[in-house]
């Protein structure tokens, strides 16, 4: 059981020391960054018409909307989103602007076949 935590554990900002250093020079608290980053992620499902970031339509009626948030380390974010018929997953990078917003580039993204 231990093995297996400490796998899932290695790609995850909360127990990654040296991306946690990397913010914390900055003068970030760890604790408080991450619910914020995730949230602004979030707050993108709110946007009107086509999500910001998936690329993809939505079914007709629905919205695509980023459901589960892993951030890997102080650049990386992998996510997946739905819109209750189709899914998929992104990947992500991100960058914490000097106002305390959050910045976020698709890098690649799949959408899991269909029948």
């Amino acid at each position: 059981l231990e093995n297996a935590y400490l796998n899932a554990a290695h790609f995850n900002l909360a127990h990654n020391e040296d991306a946690i250093s990397y913010f914390e020079a900055d003068g970030y608290n760890i604790d408080s960054l991450i619910p914020l980053v995730k949230d602004e992620l979030y707050k993108l499902n709110e946007v009107k018409g086509q999500h910001p970031i998936v690329p993809y339509g939505s079914s007709e009626g629905r919205k695509m909307m980023i459901n589960t948030v892993k951030m890997l380390n102080h650049k990386w974010i992998i996510a997946d989103f739905s819109d209750g018929e189709f899914w998929g997953e992104v990947f992500l990078t991100y960058q914490i602007n000097n106002n305390h917003t959050v910045t976020f580039t698709l890098v690649e993204s799949f959408l899991y076949p269909f029948d």
